[in-house]
């Protein structure tokens, strides 16, 4: 059912400022770089915001509804701003770095920021959060995007160019971010992540869209790296030796070319695909796009409609290589409950048929499951019979049963969204649930405000 939202208005009152000594350049050009010599940070972020955001005339989807809250997000950002970035100066304040090690950040982007993560592997403190993983930085970006924080996008923005370039030459030219990351120091592990670079691209083409008219120097910037990035995506994750007509890979690293090929469902981001078709036509994203969807449905048609954490190229449910969900593969867990967002923005912003019965798909089972969603089953579903496994759910999970709801279910997915927002933002959440429940919440809540293209 079509329904044409007012887009939100926001008065914006940030006051932007870059560290001392920045300077003001273009995109470095990476096809022949120095090792050695300091490169110079891209530009600073505007200083003033748009007195008023343009207002977006296109037909929205169905999803926000009576039990929306935008001003609910002006209390859980501040919150999770505080708790997850961490700018150069706090991590040298704090021991994690030093000026040493930190020397290439210090000379070429101070004003970097990066979204602590809480692992405890691969060299990586619980306790201090020294580390950060790609797909946080996509997130902060998305995250910042749509507060319209423009001083943490461009920290964050700050954060993966700086870690893609200073290795531009050790990775043969790839604009793919590494996985793992030390601080403002060292590479833990330098794999991609297929979804991290998906959403850092998709964060950098809306900021382009949105700053156009306000910083023309700034959008051009984002767009340029955006490309960059995209190009390594296609080069590398959809025509590399695990591609198969078209799916993406889960990742850059030897072990997702070994067969059986494994897929991750929660990393198939419709919104990136459309948006990568608009500005690079010299590659078949809608191909991509319709590929992926298919793919969906196929895994869809192997279980009770929820996609399972990993899955061959049959659809069906299976052990990743990298050891990763062990117990749960077969659930859907903490890499599948990404989906529904992934489609209900789609379906939000596009009102993609695809997306709605993948969307409903989902539904018609959970729906029957939790017929009030004002509590939520306190284990996750196994997805090839329904059953309940021994995984536990949190907020996130609500967040991601109310997604399935938007295009066919208005009601039901009304009453969730008011419990959802009525459970808070608890501060002995950890990284992963915190950065999922700001996303979830960002979209049902009203703050994705989709650019005039």
């Amino acid at each position: 059912m079509l329904k044409k939202l007012l887009l939100l208005f926001f008065s914006l009152s940030i006051t932007f400022f870059v560290a001392c000594g920045e300077d003001k350049s273009t995109e470095p050009n990476p096809t022949n770089p120095e090792p050695g010599v300091p490169v110079e940070p891209p530009v600073e972020p505007p200083v003033e915001p748009p007195v008023q955001p343009p207002v977006d005339t296109e037909v929205y989807y169905s999803l926000i509804g009576s039990g929306a809250n935008p001003a609910l997000l002006a209390d859980w950002y501040p919150q999770w701003k505080a708790k997850y970035v961490a700018t150069l100066q706090d991590d040298i304040n704090a021991g994690i770095t030093d000026a040493n090690r930190a020397n290439w950040f210090i000379a070429n982007a101070p004003g970097a920021m990066r979204v602590r993560w809480n692992g405890s592997s691969n060299g990586c403190s619980s306790l201090n959060q020294n580390c950060t993983v790609s797909e946080g930085v996509g997130y902060g970006m998305l995250i910042a995007l749509f507060q319209e924080d423009w001083e943490l996008f461009h920290g964050i923005y700050l954060y993966a160019w700086g870690n893609v370039e200073r290795d531009i030459v050790g990775s043969g030219g790839s604009y793919l971010l590494q996985w793992i990351l030390d601080s403002f120091t060292e590479y833990i592990d330098k794999s991609a992540a297929t979804d991290a670079d998906l959403d850092i691209a998709t964060a950098l083409i809306l900021a382009h869209y949105k700053l156009k008219t306000m910083n023309p120097e700034l959008s051009n910037l984002y767009l340029q790296h955006a490309k960059n990035v995209i190009n390594s995506v296609w080069d590398r994750l959809v025509e590399g030796k695990c591609s198969q007509n078209y799916l993406v890979c889960a990742g850059s690293s030897a072990m997702w070319y070994k067969e059986p090929v494994t897929f991750n469902l929660s990393y198939f981001a419709p919104v990136a695909f459309r948006l990568f078709a608009m500005i690079d036509p010299s590659h078949d994203w809608n191909a991509v796009l319709n590929a992926n969807y298919a793919y969906m449905k196929l895994a869809q048609s192997k279980s009770v409609g929820l996609p399972p954490d990993w899955s061959d190229a049959s659809g069906a449910a299976v052990l990743a290589p990298n050891g990763s969900s062990k117990a749960t593969y077969n659930t859907y867990g903490k890499e599948s409950l990404r989906a529904s967002w992934r489609i209900a923005w789609d379906y939000h912003w596009f009102g993609s048929e695809d997306a709605k019965e993948v969307l409903d798909n989902m539904a018609n089972f959970v729906v029957g499951q939790i017929p009030n969603p004002q509590e939520i089953p306190k284990n996750t579903f196994v997805v090839t019979d329904g059953s309940m496994s021994t995984s536990t759910t949190n907020i996130s999970y609500w967040g991601s049963y109310c997604l399935m709801g938007v295009a066919s279910h208005p009601e039901w997915f009304n009453t969730c969204l008011t419990s959802f927002n009525a459970q808070g933002y608890s501060p002995t959440y950890s990284y992963y649930t915190h950065i999922l429940q700001m996303m979830f919440a960002q979209l049902m809540n009203g703050l994705y405000s989709r650019p005039a293209f």
